[in-house]
């Protein structure tokens, strides 16, 4: 299954999102990545995501040095203008910033990077996959369910040895066929009314989660190298994009009752004994039950069991207390943001930020100070330029 959502996503990287790879360190784990990135095309961006990324480092913003040599502002790109069409890795993607995850999604969502900050804005495309590495140990420590919701695939590699990591069965040419035969793939009525109904089978109130099992499917379909989406082709993209989604188990139907004999009344209102319809509607029951059945035999094992001891719901219950709730703090903690204040009562000021903010107003500080009879210095600063760090704590 790993190796299938790796040749699904390299046929169709940004429509899909992304995948997350749940798995810790370890040589499956780079074997993975490893053939994933084979399967691109070789000019194809990869960053990674470093711990403690910067806001101005990820989206972009003002380029100090250059604007103070211009005296005016001066933009500088961030890491997801330069992953345009490329690939974005997110080491220990389960302690990521609520905040970072957030400027992932609005990125994800448009397709570009809108930045409005420090006096100016720009727009710049940033158009990417998502490669999520989820080293929870469990279900405590999860990705940010704004973030997971709209990464389409789901892999694990925790049960894989290093003897099963062995490449994929396609090469870089059969997915760049892929890729080209992509568009020319059409899928029936009746497979996209399976996808739907499949997902509210299993509590999937999210209509993204069925449109990613559309796309994954007609993926399915162009690595094989057909035009058309097939009932295999639904059930393997509801086997990577629902099963993992689930929330509740799918309603286990009862026995249906005996009915009477009706078919003389049919014959004397004029009603057909069997028809079209009937054939038509034995077919999608058959292709619901196949897809629905691939797609709970592949749910993973903790989450089934969670499912079936909740019942209804697959979240675990949470204490009611606020012990090792994280809260904001002007003094210690890790960092979690700048503001504009003053540096009073112990704060720290935030030097860099309060340059950048004093840095494109150089030019008419100084023309008013040279006005006025006044020397100005090298660099000006006023007191609506201080900016303070913020830290969050965890509570006792």
């Amino acid at each position: 299954m790993a190796s299938a959502a790796m040749a699904i996503l390299a046929v169709d990287p940004q429509r899909l999102g992304g995948i997350v790879l749940r798995s810790q360190a370890g040589p499956v784990r780079d074997a993975w990545l490893a053939g994933f990135r084979a399967l691109l095309p070789a000019d194809t961006p990869w960053r990674r995501l470093p711990p403690g990324t910067t806001d101005d480092r990820l989206l972009g913003g003002l380029d100090l040095t250059a604007t103070l040599d211009a005296g005016r502002a001066v933009a500088a790109r961030g890491l997801l203008s330069e992953i345009d069409n490329g690939v974005l890795v997110l080491p220990m993607a389960e302690r990521l910033e609520q905040g970072k995850a957030a400027q992932l999604c609005a990125v994800l969502d448009a397709g570009e990077v809108n930045l409005q900050r420090d006096g100016f804005s720009s727009r710049s495309p940033a158009r990417f996959a998502a490669v999520a590495l989820d080293e929870g140990l469990d279900a405590e420590e999860a990705l940010a369910p704004s973030l997971r919701e709209r990464l389409a695939l789901f892999a694990a590699l925790d049960a894989v040895s290093l003897a099963q990591a062995i490449p994929p069965p396609w090469s870089a040419r059969e997915i760049a066929a892929a890729r080209v035969l992509l568009p020319a793939v059409e899928v029936d009525s009746a497979i996209i009314g399976t996808l739907c109904a499949t997902a509210l089978a299993f509590g999937i109130g999210s209509a993204r989660a069925s449109q990613f099992a559309l796309q994954a499917s007609r993926a399915a379909a162009a690595l094989g190298g057909r035009h058309s989406v097939t009932a295999d082709d639904a059930a393997l993209a509801a086997r990577l994009v629902l099963a993992p989604r689930a929330t509740r188990l799918p309603p286990q139907e009862s026995a249906p009752e005996e009915q009477p004999d009706d078919r003389e009344g049919d014959a004397q209102s004029g009603k057909p004994e069997s028809g079209e319809s009937d054939g038509e509607s034995e077919s999608a029951s058959t292709l619901d039950d196949q897809v629905l059945a691939a797609a709970l035999a592949s749910i993973p094992a903790d989450l089934l069991l969670r499912l079936a001891a909740d019942g209804m719901s697959g979240q675990r219950a949470r204490s009611a207390g606020k012990s090792g709730q994280l809260q904001r703090s002007m003094l210690r903690g890790r960092p979690a943001g700048i503001r504009k204040g003053a540096p009073r009562a112990g704060i720290r000021l935030s030097v860099i930020d309060t340059l950048r903010a004093a840095a494109p107003w150089q030019r008419v500080r100084r023309e008013q100070a040279r006005a006025k009879g006044m020397e100005p210095g090298r660099v000006l600063v006023r007191r609506e330029d201080f900016h303070v760090r913020r830290y969050r704590q965890a509570a006792e």
